[in-house]
């Protein structure tokens, strides 16, 4: 009779341990669930603090900067000093005009918009995941429109406010795109939640002597993103550990820390199915023709 009750106990006691992993396993869901959802909606304050805190530092260097001028100005002419701080903000000037041009260096095709965002946010525990941009909705942002910086592909939208957007980096362990690889072989993008990129897989016509320099686009074989974005490139110094391993690793071409503003590429999603629908036309009008 001892023995049934103890294996009765121990029957339970097991049953209860399983319950609880269990209940514990959909509580750390919700809880996480609620988390995200309570950080996205903070994020106008916590942009606030960031601007602020980048304020301040840039305040502080200013500091540094007119002590040091001072200091030089006693051991100098003073009209001299004035006439190398206007050519200090000249350079300054000319090195941010060179910045906004590099930023607005895309053709305005027909069907095509870019919409320019100030980075407003990014959370240090999550540099490589994502960064928070000050258009959202009312601006007429709307979730997985590409983002672009300089030219190059940096991620899309996921999730848009009023006045602001969350933007998913392509290096966010969340990140998968569609890429052509040196104008010929399909692969897909990974991140992986540091400064690398990674395509697994590739099997590319690899140059023995190496040296070869791949360029990384996006293959249009997806409702988001149009074909044809540039994302970077990959230098093949090891042909025989490329085609052993058959994977890609690449630095992103952005540094997410030197990020101040980003363009919103808004594309005609009708004009580019015509678009495609017109080359595999003309695809087939050759191919006829050569038959």
């Amino acid at each position: 009779m001892k023995k049934i009750r103890i294996k009765k106990s121990v029957l339970f006691i097991i049953l209860l341990v399983v319950f609880l992993i269990f209940r514990g396993q959909s509580i750390l869901k919700i809880a996480g669930d609620g988390r995200e959802y309570v950080n996205f909606k903070l994020v106008g304050v916590k942009s606030k603090i960031y601007v602020y805190s980048q304020t301040v530092k840039s305040n502080f260097n200013n500091m540094l900067y007119v002590n040091r001028f001072i200091d030089k100005a006693k051991e100098d002419n003073l009209d001299l000093q004035i006439l190398r701080l206007k050519l200090i903000e000249l350079e300054h000037e000319k090195e941010e005009n060179g910045r906004l041009r590099k930023l607005l260096e895309l053709d305005q095709r027909e069907g095509e918009k870019y919409i320019i965002a100030e980075v407003i946010l990014l959370e240090s525990v999550d540099a490589n995941e994502k960064i928070y941009i000050s258009k959202g909705k009312s601006q007429g942002i709307e979730t997985d429109m590409p983002v672009m910086s300089e030219g190059a592909l940096i991620g899309r939208i996921t999730k848009v406010e009023n006045n602001y957007s969350e933007v998913m980096l392509l290096t966010s362990k969340k990140s998968k795109i569609s890429v052509l690889i040196g104008n010929q072989e399909i692969g897909i993008l990974r991140g992986t939640g540091t400064d690398r990129l990674i395509v697994e897989n590739y099997n590319g016509d690899i140059d023995k002597d190496g040296g070869k320099t791949l360029r990384i686009s996006t293959s249009g074989i997806s409702d988001i993103f149009p074909k044809d974005i540039y994302i970077g490139t990959y230098n093949i110094i090891n042909p025989l550990m490329l085609k052993k391993t058959k994977e890609i690793s690449t630095k992103p071409s952005f540094n997410v820390y030197n990020l101040k503003e980003v363009i919103v590429y808004k594309f005609d999603k009708n004009k580019q199915l015509n678009d495609e629908i017109r080359d595999q036309i003309k695809q087939e009008e050759q191919q006829q023709q050569q038959q």
